[in-house]
């Protein structure tokens, strides 16, 4: 009896697989719903900064000039302003704020020059001489736009001097994807090496909202120590693939340590998602991140992240369980100020997921290279390639006698303006509530080619976002 009820059991297990590699659960597996809320999470963070960036820069820009050109003609003080500016923009700050001294020694009423003394000198987290500084460049007839200006950075540095600060941020939008359940592209999926017709290949419109608050608090060290929290919220409804409706809850908790070789930032992390309207994930991690300056121009950082993934039973994925299991990332990278408008970045990730069954198990490798480019008047252009390989235990008896490795390509760009550009474009004067706005399009291409053709696919995306920023 025993012998039968085993022979029952797998035959059970089997046609739960036959099942699955025709519907939902493969959907699961094969686009990894649970990766995209922080995907997008981490793209809309890398989008605010570009944003912040690109309004910054309005200031800073100019047409370049060396040092050699400044020594030729040391009294220009148009030149060297500009020479000045062009420091500002490789993040040379200490060489900005000399040069910038030398010019208002000469000519202390030059608005324009002090203006930039008081950017830099905030940038350098001198708060109190920047306060000085933008209150005395308002002493003196400016225009609006520089009023404007002024009166943003001193609500900056109000901001900065609480020992408790928060920010904010929310984001809408709508995303178009050829190949929503990403079905295999050769229309076919391996049971046992048993090709079967597959279904799928369809394209979605999807609705698309994303949320985060976060806090700092200073704990009163000459070193500014803090204490930091964040929680973040994303939501994505698709139109046709419900199952692959996505609502994900996300919370992480620790502190930042400004030490004398690096800033170390450890924290506790925590996330639920759903699928379809179900349980499909809980985890809990500790994160470690170290971040260097090596110079002006370039930064170095490192981080480890150590997670334990629960998988829920569901209908949309009954064998999602068999993935449970620690997971442990590490993350190599830097960024470099290439010039002015442009900057580069690189990032390796080495993950290691163990899970209950070895044909869930694997090792990753991610190389992603990324590219900012300031356009002016705010705009900015994201773009990075990502290139990873993975590479499984053993094979899934289920699926096919081959063991599973994937490589996979995914090519993504950012175009991103203020509203106010969009509007006036159109004819329209903003209110400044709204002005601010940030307008986003992204065109993202997924390639995921493997050696068992089920994991083998293509999607392309399309999406539109528009996000405001909030700091109290």
């Amino acid at each position: 009896m025993r012998k039968h009820g085993a022979a029952l059991a797998a035959l059970g297990v089997a046609f739960g697989w036959l099942l699955c590699f025709d519907g939902p659960a493969a959907l699961a597996q094969t686009a990894a719903p649970e990766a995209r809320p922080q995907q997008e999470t981490e793209a809309a963070a890398a989008a605010a900064r570009a944003a912040a960036e690109a309004r910054d820069s309005q200031v800073l820009q100019g047409p370049a000039v060396s040092f050699a050109d400044v020594l030729k003609d040391p009294d220009n003080i148009d030149l060297n302003f500009r020479f000045a500016r062009q420091k500002v923009a490789e993040g040379d700050l200490r060489g900005a704020a000399s040069t910038l001294e030398r010019i208002l020694l000469v000519q202390p009423n030059l608005g324009q020059i002090r203006l930039l003394y008081a950017i830099v000198l905030f940038r350098l987290d001198n708060a109190q001489e920047a306060e000085r500084e933008f209150r005395t460049v308002l002493e003196q007839p400016v225009s609006p736009d520089v009023k404007a200006e002024v009166e943003r950075y001193l609500q900056q540095i109000a901001l900065r001097n609480r020992t408790t600060r928060f920010n904010a941020s929310l984001g809408v939008g709508m995303d178009f994807n050829t190949n929503r359940d990403a079905a295999p592209r050769f229309k076919q999926r391996l049971f046992a090496d048993i090709p079967l017709n597959a279904r799928g290949g369809r394209n979605d419109i999807g609705t698309l909202a994303l949320a985060s608050i976060g806090l700092r608090h200073d704990l009163g060290y000459q070193d500014r120590h803090e204490l930091l929290a964040s929680t973040s919220l994303y939501y994505a409804n698709q139109n046709e693939v419900d199952n692959q409706d996505l609502r994900a809850f996300s919370a992480e908790a620790g502190a930042a340590l400004r030490l004398a070789a690096f800033d170390l930032t450890p924290t506790v992390t925590w996330q639920r998602v759903q699928l379809a309207n179900e349980p499909f994930l809980d985890s809990k991690g500790l994160k470690l991140l170290a971040e260097k300056k090596l110079d002006g121009k370039t930064d170095i950082y490192g981080s480890f992240w150590a997670q334990t993934q629960d998988y829920q039973r569901a209908n949309v994925s009954p064998t999602a369980p068999n993935r449970n299991g620690p997971r442990y990332d590490f993350d190599f990278g830097f960024n470099y100020i290439l010039n002015p408008t442009m900057k580069l970045g690189l990032n390796f990730n080495h993950t290691e997921k163990y899970a209950r069954t070895n044909f869930d198990s694997y090792a990753g490798n991610e190389v992603t290279g990324s590219h900012t480019w300031l356009l002016g008047r705010g705009q900015f252009l994201l773009s990075s390639l990502a290139i990873g390989r993975d590479i499984y235990v053993e094979a899934d008896p289920f699926v096919s006698s081959l063991t599973r490795r994937d490589t996979n390509v995914r090519a993504r760009a950012t175009y991103g303006t203020p509203l106010e550009n969009v509007a006036e474009l159109a004819g329209y004067k903003l209110p400044e509530y709204v002005a601010d706005l940030t307008l986003t399009g992204t065109l993202e291409g997924f390639w995921a080619n493997s050696t068992v053709q089920n994991f083998t696919y293509r999607n392309y995306k399309l999406q539109t976002l528009l996000t405001k920023r909030f700091d109290f």
